[in-house]
């Protein structure tokens, strides 16, 4: 199975296939890609993002013990300082 997860439209294919119930899509005979542009900060926020969903899925116990939103907190600091860096 192929995903082009950093496609423009990928968004919309995947809202298609949850709300069609797919069990699964491929990009793989799709001709519409298009390249999503984002700059350093954008890919920083995203990674950011992604990280904090994935220890809230993999640790999620310990997520529920910690002070709440401590993550986001330390996802927003490291953002700010990011984006100071990206401004110079």
């Amino acid at each position: 199975m192929e995903r082009r997860v950093l496609c423009v439209s990928y968004p919309g294919c995947l809202d298609t296939a949850i709300m069609k119930k797919w069990r699964s899509f491929s990009c793989r005979k799709c001709h519409a890609f298009e390249s999503i542009q984002l700059n350093l900060s954008e890919w920083l926020a995203d990674s950011l993002a992604c990280i904090a969903l994935l220890y809230v899925a993999e640790f999620e116990t310990n997520f529920k013990q910690q002070r709440r939103g401590s993550i986001v907190l330390r996802l927003q600091r490291i953002r700010s300082r990011a984006s100071l860096l990206d401004q110079n």
